[in-house]
């Protein structure tokens, strides 16, 4: 089973079927229409192929067991023709098609793209943990309001009949619908998120959270994002069904990030989306801590499924076997290494399975092959004697990057700070390190972060395997980086060394 419908992440269908809106037209290419996020072609004869046996099988939703006998073709090109339809939209969890209504529909588009439920089931039971309270001094507004998410069959109170206990077990969200108030919504944030609604405005938006923007970072850059002031006249039920379905939508995790981060207006005959988030670092004097909140992702809370599958990527899943070794190193033949520093070495930084190179010992951000691991060996009697040492993982060898006659690594130790004590008995120092340049591929501006904690993951599971290797470590965190990056050779380049661990 491929590793995708196998990835306990993703919600993959036990019995994947396809949408009952998905239409597959099979001339000189495949057509597929219906997808949420638009149609797309599947090129080439073996693609013909292929869908025209799974075709009836996939409108029918068997298991993926019954699927692979069934199907003509290997389990391979079934598993890559199933990962292309879950990814773009089209399968589902099976349903009798026969029995869902037109809400029923609108639900399945959404969640088989944002993927966070493994069925419409699941999604139901959801929703019926969920509450809306709606606030607001126009009665007709919120009790119109009110009767909109009724019929969505979700739990929906306003401040004549709000309990506290009644909120206590479930998923809130506070519909904010009178004139801004800061101190207000505050004090709101306190028990639930809030959303803003500006019916004279025709606005609604932004989602304001503790995990999120706060109201006063909101008042606070409004005048630079230059709004229209002007405001078109809007049929009521309209906008209010507008804001039913983008709250729907939210709270309901079939939503994407728009509202958390930023919001819509009514200008001319469409809505425009005005984005919060760049302009709150724009706002802020530049400092550590607003580039911190400028760089990073969503609260867990807001972040769908569907972002896991970008691990999926052809590029990205390239940089989970991404080759360190440098070909001025010398590789290791026939050369007997240390079995204790054998042990940390592969079993940090090593696939778990040399054949199928994907996960490793030691996790990283991404599963990206980002993590390094040097070791300065200074017993003669070790690998090919005194030197720098470096175990590449993608073809499970050893590499020597420096001998004792470029360098006598004696003398490492002055590399440490000057404070610090050594044991006499050392027999080398491991030298824990990432490459943010290859995490920049995936993750840009967050890949410095990403690298620090991978290193700290790879230290926790290293000071663990020191038992079964019975060998003695002690964590070095101040030493000349500089001075060490550029005995390993790669001073120009960005990569980083959190740690020297001393081995004994």
């Amino acid at each position: 089973m491929s590793q995708l419908i196998s990835d306990p992440m993703v919600h993959f269908p036990k019995e994947p079927q396809l949408l009952p809106n998905i239409n597959i037209i099979i001339e000189e290419a495949v057509t597929v229409i219906g997808s949420v996020d638009g149609p797309f072609r599947l090129n080439g004869t073996r693609a013909k192929e292929i869908v025209s046996d799974l075709l009836p099988l996939l409108k029918e939703g068997i298991s993926l067991e019954a699927l692979y006998i069934k199907a003509r073709y290997s389990k391979e090109e079934v598993d890559q023709l199933l990962e292309i339809l879950f990814i773009k939209g089209c399968l589902m969890q099976k349903e009798d098609h026969q029995l869902l209504d037109r809400t029923d529909k609108f639900y399945l588009r959404y969640i088989s793209k944002f993927k966070n439920f493994s069925s419409l089931k699941a999604f139901k039971t959801h929703l019926d943990n969920c509450c809306i309270y709606i606030i607001g001094k126009d009665a007709l507004l919120v009790e119109a309001l009110k009767e909109n998410f009724e019929s969505f069959n979700i739990m929906t109170l306003t401040a004549n009949d709000f309990n506290p206990v009644s909120l206590s077990n479930k998923r809130s969200l506070c519909i904010y619908t009178d004139d801004f108030n800061e101190t207000s919504i505050k004090n709101i944030l306190g028990y639930m998120d809030v959303l803003y609604v500006n019916y004279k405005g025709q606005q609604f938006g932004p989602l304001f959270s503790q995990k999120g923007i706060m109201p006063d970072e909101y008042i606070g850059i409004l005048e630079s994002l230059k709004i229209n002031p002007s405001v078109e006249e809007m049929d009521e039920k309209e906008f209010l069904n507008c804001v039913t379905l983008n709250t729907v939508r939210e709270i309901g995790k079939i939503n994407n990030t728009s509202l958390v981060e930023g919001f819509y207006k009514k200008e001319f005959i469409n809505f425009k989306y005005y984005a919060l988030r760049n302009k709150l670092y724009e706002h802020d004097v530049p400092s550590i801590v607003s580039f911190e909140k400028f760089i990073q992702f969503p609260a867990s809370k807001f972040v769908n499924a569907s972002s896991h599958l970008t691990h999926y990527k052809s590029k990205n899943l390239k940089l989970t076997v991404y080759n360190q070794a440098s070909f001025l190193w010398k590789k290791l033949d026939d050369v007997e290494i240390p079995s204790q520093i054998d042990l940390l070495m592969r079993k940090t930084v090593g696939y778990k399975d040399l054949e199928i190179k994907y996960k490793r010992y030691t996790p990283t951000g991404g599963n990206i092959n980002s993590n390094l691991l040097f070791y300065v060996n200074i017993n003669e009697k070790a690998f090919m004697g005194k030197g720098i040492y470096f175990y590449n993982n993608t073809d499970n060898t050893y590499y020597q990057i420096m001998n004792d006659e470029l360098l006598d690594v004696t003398n490492f130790v002055k590399l440490l700070d000057r404070n610090c004590t050594t044991n006499q008995n050392v027999q080398g120092y491991l030298l824990l390190g990432n490459d943010t340049d290859i995490i920049a591929e995936k993750y840009n501006d967050f890949s410095f972060k990403i690298a620090n904690l991978n290193n700290g993951i790879l230290l926790s599971n290293l000071m663990s395997l020191s038992k079964i290797a019975d060998v003695q470590l002690k964590v070095h965190t101040r030493f000349d980086e500089k001075a060490i990056l550029h005995l390993l050779g790669i001073e120009r380049s960005n990569e980083i060394i959190n740690f020297v661990v001393e081995v004994v």
